[in-house]
């Protein structure tokens, strides 16, 4: 038998060097880590349990040892304590004295007070999170997660009948492992044939590659589960990790003062619980709670656990509801074990009491605005746009507040007052009247300011006054109908597409830009664009195992129907310059009250006056379109997606701009069968800013959008030649070069793979292609008028089948006004006021 693993794969981890782990950052199992007290003990039937941290030592088990000696849990003190027992003996079962791989790491974990099961198998589930990688073949992406889960805190690596330490990455790059085992195979020679066993029957430290090329195959091939004990899985994991169940919190009597964390809110809907109608409870915080259970404690002294629902986060939402409380005292509190992060106690009564009048504002308030409230806030806008992502729109706001499944607030206030509201936003609109629907309901100040819409070399700017639902009477009967009377005037005719343009360092506006990270682009914050449209951020959809992640954009359209948009270059223009509009993602600025008194916090003040918040920054304004872009797209996939996925991102979004355009066209048809005369066309920049019958049946934005969607789906190769580590490709020039004419060739080919149809003007249906629509660029910068046949908004040539059924074309005055127009839309640059 040939000797064990060679020392040079392990002498130098002695002294830990060159490790891309953060070996000296403490795991941090949440302030204090306790989930199971130390006198509990689990009985055999609890084996699968997963392991749980404590601050008294011990997980799952008998404690281990006096809290007071054991260490703290850090990486270095993990790594540290791990080799001690280099080179020691394995023994299978302990035989012989050796430890095998699963009592190497019971072990080990045991000097830090935590007990994992004895069997690798239920070890390859005790941590705080694990992620299945049977659906991950390929190797690029297998590693991907092992290094995104290092990030997250210690990994253990297994697949059936073994589980290993993981040690990072060498500074070459090469993934290390640490455990106990007796042999592996190496690819035998032509003289001997077959594979060959090497012993190794020691606790070593080896590359994850050991076997490759043999029938059982390299570690890494064999790899089933990745563990991860951590606090958060971030969001490079969050849509692929398995989370430990909660451990049950049990009966603990009312609330205590210290339980409920400042920076977590707790919501309970309706305001005042009642009999007849379900009892629902949202918690909200910025951090990830981890595993916690929301259980309720009835009357009676039941304990009632419903099924908890979550929201994606940051900020991380939980939610539940109890059907038909009985009358009594209840408790409910979101716990894992004996750690509470919220707790609040409640009457429900026999029936709603009669809800007071209130004075002539809009609203009264109640309290004020913290952190908690605005993780609550971006709770409420991501569970109301909770559906798969498909083509759905809604055809004004008061459907979507209508659904009680997706409308947290629903019905807060006992009086059906979702059947009454009417709201109808445009896209300016849309972030203004969700902000004031919430405020509302909680009885949380709300104001906006009165701006100009810039002109030429100067971007909008707001009055200083502030108008709020305080300051300004609401005519009305009763609170329903004085704030929808408050949205639907005062606010609607105060805000406009301007109100989001503002320059970024402007303190006299609504609106303050954030920095370029996943923390601070919640759902709730607005996308302004250069020139005029706008997006509420609805939802991430986080990046799968095999499946893209995407960044929701919810808008709103003239006629008041509400869709969402994925984001990519197509959808979201973005632009840093600042001189004549402020594009980007940006929050609602704080406010503050005193006595009756609403005042806003400037740019400069506010991490000193709202330390909790979202900071100002001008990171967006500081870097370059593209690198802008790639930014975003970074926090959209934080682990490189394949070249080929992300092309088929690209397709997917510019197949749903072009599907929608055929809609937007046809809505112009059936206009101009019932309506003859020619629709006035504007001059300038009104031609994308008016009212009326060409802003509702006119394309100049639209297809503005579908030709920068289609300049980025024929530049993907460039993009992937400027970035290739992004997209999991190579850097060499050689390789990457065959790659970017290989991905150039597949643009090409699935452009012409995807197909639709667009009803002519005698109805017929045409079919195209993509690689039509791409190839008609210089045609669709003159397509946008409503007044041309529907062949002539698709760009069809003059002469062809296609353009043969065209029965109209645009005033002859108009058609010379869209040529001199054609510039904007071959540099992509629409006008400046």
């Amino acid at each position: 038998l040939s000797p064990p693993v060679p020392k040079e794969l392990w002498a130098g981890f002695t002294a830990l060097p060159g490790l891309r782990t953060r070996v000296d950052t403490t795991l941090g199992f949440g302030e204090p880590p306790v989930f199971v007290p130390a006198n509990t003990l689990l009985q055999a039937s609890d084996a699968e349990r997963p392991l749980v941290a404590t601050a008294t030592g011990f997980g799952v088990g008998q404690p281990l040892a006096d809290a007071s000696t054991l260490r703290p849990l850090t990486r270095r003190a993990l790594l540290e304590e791990a080799f001690r027992f280099l080179d020691t003996p394995y023994g299978w079962g302990g035989r012989g004295g050796g430890r095998d791989c699963s009592e190497f790491l019971a072990t080990v974990f045991a000097s830090f007070g935590l007990s994992l099961p004895r069997n690798s198998g239920v070890q390859a589930r005790a941590g705080t999170m694990s992620i299945d990688l049977a659906a991950v073949t390929d190797e690029a992406q297998r590693l991907a997660l092992i290094d995104a889960a290092a990030e997250r805190g210690v990994v253990l690596l297994s697949f059936p009948g073994h589980i290993m330490l993981y040690l990072g990455r060498t500074a070459e790059g090469v993934p290390m492992v640490m455990h106990s085992f007796a042999e592996y195979l190496v690819p035998g020679s032509p003289t001997c044939g077959g594979d060959i066993l090497m012993a190794v029957e020691r606790v070593q430290v080896s590359d994850l590659r050991l076997g490759s090329g043999t029938v059982r195959k390299s570690f890494l091939e064999r790899l089933g589960r990745i563990t991860i004990f951590g606090t958060s899985p971030g969001p490079a994991l969050l849509g692929v990790v398995e989370r430990r169940s909660a451990a049950p919190s049990g009966n603990h009597g009312g609330c205590r003062e210290s339980e409920s964390q400042a920076d977590v809110a707790l919501l309970v809907v309706p305001e005042h619980p009642h009999a007849n109608q379900p009892v629902r409870v949202v918690v909200a915080s910025a951090r990830d709670l981890g595993s916690p259970e929301l259980a309720f404690e009835a009357p009676d002294g039941t304990r009632v656990a419903p099924v908890l629902r979550r929201t994606g986060g940051p900020p991380f939402g939980y939610w539940a509801e109890v059907p038909a409380p009985p009358v009594g005292a209840w408790t409910v509190r979101l716990a894992d074990g004996p750690v509470s992060h919220a707790c609040s106690a409640f009457d429900v009564q026999e029936r709603a009491p009669e809800r007071e009048f209130g004075g002539p504002s809009a609203w009264s308030v109640r309290q004020s605005w913290t952190p908690a409230h605005e993780s609550l806030y971006g709770v409420f806008v991501e569970q109301l746009f909770a559906y798969p992502f498909d083509d759905r729109t809604w055809k004004n706001l008061e459907s979507i507040l209508g659904d009680a499944e997706h409308n947290i607030l629903f019905n807060h206030f006992s009086r059906k007052e979702e059947e009454r509201i009417k709201l109808e936003p445009d896209c300016a609109d849309l972030p203004y009247f969700l902000r004031a629907y919430f405020s509302w309901k909680l009885g949380l100040p709300f104001a906006f300011r009165r701006c100009n819409r810039g002109r030429n070399g100067e971007a909008p700017s707001c009055a200083k006054e502030l108008h709020s639902n305080i300051g300004e009477p609401a005519d009305g009967h009763d609170p329903t109908e004085k704030f929808q009377n408050f949205a639907r005037s005062t606010l609607a005719n105060g805000v406009h597409s301007g109100t989001g343009r503002t320059s970024p360092h402007d303190s006299v506006t609504d609106y303050y830009p954030v920095p370029l990270t996943r923390e601070a682009l919640t759902p709730g914050s607005v996308f302004a664009d250069p020139y005029g449209h706008g997006y509420v951020i609805a939802g991430w959809l986080p990046q799968g195992l095999t499946s893209h992640g995407m960044l929701v954009g919810a808008d709103a359209q003239p006629d008041g129907t509400i869709g969402r948009r994925r984001f990519w270059r197509g959808t979201f223009l973005y632009s840093p310059e600042t001189t004549e509009a402020g594009a980007g993602f940006k929050h609602f600025r704080p406010l503050s009250i005193k006595a009756q008194f609403l005042s806003s916090t400037s740019n400069e003040r506010m991490t000193e006056e709202h330390p909790g918040l979202t900071p100002f920054s001008l990171e967006q304004y500081e870097v370059t379109k593209d690198a802008w872009y790639d930014k975003v797209e970074a926090l959209i996939n934080p682990r490189p997606l394949a070249a080929n996925d992300a092309l088929e991102v690209l397709l997917a979004a510019l197949f749903e701009q072009v599907k929608a355009r055929v809609t937007s066209v046809e809505n112009g048809e059936e206009y101009k069968r019932s309506h003859r005369s020619a629709i006035e066309m504007p001059h300038g920049h009104s031609l994308f800013e008016t009212s009326g019958a060409w802003e509702d049946f006119s394309t100049p934005s639209r297809d503005m959008r579908l030709l920068i969607a289609i300049d980025t789906v024929l530049g993907f190769p460039e993009t992937v030649h400027r970035q290739p580590l992004r997209f999991g490709v190579a850097a060499n020039g050689t390789e990457l070069d065959a790659r970017i004419v290989a991905l150039a060739e597949r643009v090409k080919s699935r452009l012409s793979e995807l197909t639709f149809e667009y009803p002519r003007s005698d109805g017929t249906p045409f079919k195209l292609t993509l690689s039509d629509v791409s190839a008609r660029t210089k045609l669709l910068e003159v397509a946008y008028n409503p007044n041309d046949c529907a062949e002539a908004r698709w760009g069809a040539p003059d002469g062809s089948d296609e353009r043969a059924t065209c029965q109209r074309r645009a005033p002859n005055e108009q058609i010379r006004e869209m040529q001199k127009n054609r510039s904007w839309f071959a540099t992509r640059t629409r006008p400046t006021r």
